[in-house]
């Protein structure tokens, strides 16, 4: 079997031409019983007239409200009845299936009417009567045969083909709108990369000018400093933790717990902060202790607590000159670089890439969202494909393969 390549833009045309030549003798069908039912409702209304015309006649033989009931039955089956004729009734099977429901529903509006009213009519006007319900079983059986017709039409096939073509040809135009729109967020993408690339440029050669590096070289060496008293009172902290818990059922402990505290939790800003009295206080105790045995500590981890508490006594004051000098030369620097606009425009710099990294994170972020959705509508558009190419198949046994590119 030859496969016929279809384009999803073609598929509208295709199922046109598809269904006319599978739905052509039903449709043509449906036409004759379209017609069969419009004149079964003239031929009802044609005895509906009949009957008020007997109503009338009947004056004087039945009651007011007798003939007012009759009278109003009339009324309703002609107002019905003129809805119906001036329903739109092609052939097609959606018209066809319309039509259908519209004549039920008014077949339905008659019986019930009648149902009401026949009952309390006169025993004479039983002629009139039986000619009426003999129409309105006519017009009846038309609507049924008309909707056993539509039930065997493969008609009913056409609804699910026709919402598959639809939903692919929405889901397709809207895959193509998003890949352009993901195109064009690449581009944005690039664009404001380039842009954070020539910004930071810009950043190195103002922090390669001389006060910037003078001040760089000052930073480092702080930093530096910090990170070896870091290391050095590593090993006091498990020590002094033991310290700081036996402290708490003490009356009158050594030091403050605060302090003490400080200490253990950033041992780098509590030697730059508290009065180096107070520091030393701190490590003589930790000496005290291990020397009275109260620690536990075994020999290695002992020896290496009484190498750092050394190094940092003798360490500890030359580190609060060099910090303090540090940050004398940080301010003069930092006035310097102000006053010359330079500190200024670094500031600027700064933000204007805090804005941009925030742009190209948006953006990312909307590029995520569009692989997300084109996915999602690659596999909806694979879905409509393959159920609408076995509904072809099934319909007029011609096989299709509908090209999505």
């Amino acid at each position: 079997m030859n496969t016929k390549k279809i384009r999803i833009s073609e598929l509208l045309t295709y199922r046109t031409a598809v269904t006319h030549d599978v739905m052509k003798d039903h449709e043509k069908r449906f036409g004759e019983l379209i017609k069969s039912i419009k004149r079964t409702s003239i031929e009802l209304s044609n005895a509906s007239q009949k009957f008020g015309s007997g109503i009338k006649n009947a004056w004087g033989t039945i009651d007011k409200v007798t003939l007012e009931q009759g009278l109003r039955l009339t009324q309703l089956i002609e107002e019905t009845n003129q809805e119906l004729a001036k329903k739109i009734s092609g052939s097609t099977y959606s018209e066809a299936e319309k039509f259908h429901q519209e004549s039920v529903a008014a077949s339905n509006k008659i019986i019930l009417a009648v149902r009401r009213y026949v009952p309390k009519i006169h025993r004479t006007l039983k002629t009139e009567i039986s000619t009426l319900n003999s129409s309105l079983l006519k017009f009846e059986e038309t609507i049924n045969t008309l909707g056993k017709s539509l039930d065997q039409s493969p008609g009913a096939k056409l609804n699910p083909l026709d919402r598959d073509i639809t939903l692919i040809t929405q889901a397709h135009e809207l895959l193509n709108k998003t890949k352009l729109q993901r195109e064009q967020n690449e581009k944005q993408i690039e664009a404001a990369t380039n842009q954070e690339k020539n910004l930071l440029e810009q950043k190195e050669k103002l922090l390669s000018l001389p006060k910037f590096q003078e001040l760089k070289l000052i930073q480092t060496k702080l930093t530096s400093q910090k990170e070896q008293i870091s290391q050095l009172t590593q090993p006091l902290i498990k020590p002094l933790l033991k310290i700081h818990r036996a402290m708490i059922n003490q009356e009158t402990p050594f030091i403050d717990d605060k302090i003490l505290r400080n200490f253990i939790d950033d041992p780098v800003q509590s030697i730059l902060t508290t009065p180096t009295t107070t520091n030393l206080q701190i490590l003589q105790a930790l000496e005290n202790s291990m020397i009275q045995g109260t620690l536990e500590i075994d020999e290695r981890k002992r020896k290496k607590v009484e190498d750092s508490i050394n190094e940092i006594t003798n360490t500890i004051d030359n580190f609060l000159v060099s910090s303090l000098e540090c940050e004398g030369a940080t301010r003069r620097i930092e006035q310097e670089l102000s006053t010359s606009g330079l500190q200024t425009k670094l500031a600027q710099l700064d933000e204007t890439l805090s804005d941009k990294r925030a742009e190209i994170q948006s953006l990312t972020a909307a590029r995520t969202e569009h692989d997300r959705k084109i996915e999602e509508l690659t596999r909806a558009i694979m879905k409509h494909k393959s159920a609408i190419e076995s509904q072809i198949l099934a319909l007029s046994k011609e096989q299709i393969s509908i090209d999505v590119t």
